[in-house]
């Protein structure tokens, strides 16, 4: 019943009702246990919300989890479990974040699992893939909104047409995909290193084509989101972390540019921040762009249009407010001039220290490491926390939508893939 909450055995997880902010509608979801702020991570009537407490969950004589009111015969949700029950049926939470129902005392066979049938988040031990037996395509999909678990506009998905490879749609278009499973990872993401926070296992056999992730320290809480925002992110969880990284790059507040003195690092292997509010001059070389910001007290940072060109026939991009999406690869991307005061780029200049094509962050680009993300780290003249220790489409910042949860790893979709 409404009020009541099911935990799995090593309390990691709870079942219950429970309403959105600034909302009144009630649904039934499993969220973390241990997490001070409550985070939900599957529902179950997600287009079919009870609009007062009287919302009760059994197990019916069909053998079904059905949602229902009390004394009423409308029913909100269901398994929908098409089996004749022989014996007795039974639903637990699992440690995973699973709940299954089963029959008689075998209990690793389930009749139906919440992991077959996501809302938007993965987690460990969860499949992304189809079960070519069936055709059950486990399809993760995210809420209406922050306040609204409904199904929205983004799903992600394997399709099996030709190398499986998994997309995220927008309705029905495509607008990223992971590309081809290379053997050891996806050829549209870039190398994991040996340090990376989890590991992913790819299954592509006659029953089946399915990725899923383990968590190797099973003490870190982080899952994957498809968010109403446009984009994938990875999420772990910070108990005494509240540091919002999640607004791109920002001065310093004793940063003082525009005065006399003021240059430019140079950051290797970037993609260069959104475009969409930034200048762009063709007619433009890099060294006249140079003094073109330098000159500009508004110019943060600028960065040639076209690297195939000559340095002073590939035009100009200035960015001239907040600079978002910035990314570090491993390999590729470009050179970015990010502006820095007199002070700044006089400590650059006595230590020769500036960005690398290895990722080797000193002082201003301090090495990042697994084990700093969630501690409050200050880095020289910029927050880059977008940035650090990026590869490919990947991001790491500290804390994004609601709770502690910071993104880990950060998936931003491009224009409509093709």
């Amino acid at each position: 019943m409404d009020g009541d909450i099911l935990v799995s055995n090593g309390e990691n997880f709870a079942l219950g009702f429970f309403s959105p902010p600034n909302s009144t509608n009630r649904y039934v979801g499993i969220w973390y246990n241990k997490v001070s702020e409550q985070t939900v991570v599957w529902v179950a009537n997600r287009d079919r919300p009870i609009t007062n407490s009287s919302g009760i969950l059994s197990v019916d004589q069909t053998g079904n989890l059905i949602l229902h009111e009390k004394d009423q015969n409308f029913v909100f949700w269901s398994t929908n479990v098409s089996r004749v029950v022989k014996d007795v049926v039974s639903a637990q939470l699992l440690d995973s974040g699973n709940l299954v129902l089963f029959q008689g005392l075998n209990k690793e066979v389930y009749s139906w699992q919440s992991f077959d049938y996501p809302s938007n988040t993965v987690l460990p031990g969860m499949k992304i893939g189809i079960d070519k037996k069936t055709g059950l395509n486990r399809v993760f999909t995210s809420w209406k909104s922050s306040v609204n678990p409904g199904v929205g506009d983004y799903s992600h998905k394997m399709e099996l047409v030709g190398s499986p490879q998994l997309f995220l749609f927008q309705g029905m278009t495509k607008i990223w995909r992971t590309g081809s499973w290379r053997g050891n990872g996806w050829t549209g993401i870039p190398n994991i290193n040996s340090n990376y926070l989890f590991n992913v296992n790819y299954i592509d056999n006659n029953d089946e084509a399915a990725i899923v992730f383990y968590v190797r320290d099973l003490s870190i809480i982080s899952r994957l989101v498809v968010t109403e925002s446009r984009t994938i992110d990875r999420l772990a969880w910070h108990e005494a972390d509240h540091k919002d990284g999640s607004k791109g790059c920002k001065k310093k507040g004793e940063t003082q540019l525009c005065e006399v003195g003021d240059g430019f690092v140079e950051m290797a292997s970037i993609k260069v921040p959104d475009t969409s509010t930034a200048h762009v001059n063709m007619s433009m070389g890099l060294k006249a762009c140079k003094g073109f910001c330098l000159r500009d007290c508004s110019c943060m940072g600028y960065a040639s249009a076209d690297i195939t060109k000559d340095a002073e026939d590939g035009g100009c991009i200035t960015w001239h407010k907040d600079m978002f999406d910035m990314r570090m690869f491993s390999d590729g991307g470009q050179s970015f001039y990010i502006r820095v005061d007199a002070a700044e780029l006089g400590k650059r200049n006595e230590d020769k220290v500036g960005f690398s094509s290895t990722n080797t962050l000193k002082t201003l680009e301090r090495t990042f490491t697994e084990k700093d993300i969630g501690k409050n780290v200050d880095l020289d003249v910029f927050d880059l926390s977008e940035i650090v220790a990026a590869t490919d489409n990947f991001s790491l910042s500290n804390k994004l939508g609601e709770g502690g949860f910071g993104s880990v790893y950060k998936v931003v979709s491009g224009q409509s893939w093709q």
